[in-house]
């Protein structure tokens, strides 16, 4: 059974692990990406490429991400 889901956080910077129907710890913008640390951060760089940070991010991801929220 998957409990956890791997995010992106684009305002810190790092991964984020959240619960599953637990509200999440960080209020940041965040894309989810994978159940395992390595599927999100593989996720992550093939959809986002190089970008950490929100101001990285091209407009249209950065709506996808605000919409998908």
């Amino acid at each position: 059974m998957i409990s956890t889901v791997y995010s992106w956080c684009f305002d810190c910077g790092t991964l984020h692990a959240t619960r599953i129907n637990r509200p999440r710890t960080c209020t940041g913008h965040q894309a989810n990406l994978g159940y395992t640390p390595e599927e999100a951060l593989a996720a992550k760089h093939r959809t986002f490429g190089d970008a950490n940070q929100w101001h990285e991010l091209p407009s249209h991801h950065q709506q996808r991400i605000t919409a998908n929220g």
